[in-house]
């Protein structure tokens, strides 16, 4: 299992004691992600919105607690669960390509009208790159659950969410060429 320093946002191996290059950075290294548009406080938002949701997931939410700011997407994520009938088995969970080398922390793995799916969570806009995303989570899962489909989540600050299909068969190996980069680039 690795370890997970949250201030740094950095991945240890802990038998090696090798940092492990997560899957946001390894895309963001290498241009696929466009950290202008990111600021701090969208993302605040979001790692804080995540942690309201994964509390609502494990039945431990409690809605008075949650700021002003970030209530409508807690909201606007409840709101897809009861419409789509979601069910979340497993919740933010780090998960570690030992043969690729690199690692992330998936959102949920669920089940959705019968089939087992991956689900990234947004706040702010759908990204292109969520596809590259999510399937480095499915090829780093490693458990009980056989993932068949990939999906990102977009909760809107107005309670409302989109959800979009990560369909694309060329995603992993697009994830692959970037892997490749970042590792070109550092064995320079």
């Amino acid at each position: 299992m690795l370890s997970f320093n949250e201030e740094k946002h950095i991945y240890t191996d802990p038998l090696s004691n090798k940092i492990i290059p997560n899957v946001t950075s390894i895309l963001g290294d290498v241009g696929v992600i466009d950290s202008q548009w990111f600021t701090e406080e969208s993302r605040i938002r979001g790692t804080y919105v995540h942690l309201a949701t994964q509390y609502l997931d494990l039945g431990v939410l409690d809605k008075r607690t949650i700021d002003p700011l970030i209530l409508p997407y807690v909201e606007a994520y409840e709101k897809f669960k009861r419409q789509t009938g979601f069910d979340p088995k497993v919740i933010e969970e780090v998960v570690y390509n030992r043969d690729l080398q690199y690692c992330g922390t998936l959102d949920r793995i669920g089940i959705l009208q019968g089939n087992v799916i991956l689900l990234d969570i947004k706040t702010g806009c759908l990204p292109r790159w969520s596809g590259l995303q999510t399937a480095a989570y499915q090829y780093a899962y490693k458990g009980e659950y056989k993932i068949v489909k990939r999906f990102c989540l977009n909760l809107k600050d107005n309670g409302n969410y989109r959800f979009t299909t990560n369909e694309d068969y060329n995603d992993f190996s697009n994830f692959c060429n970037c892997l490749n980069v970042y590792k070109y680039k550092r064995a320079a």
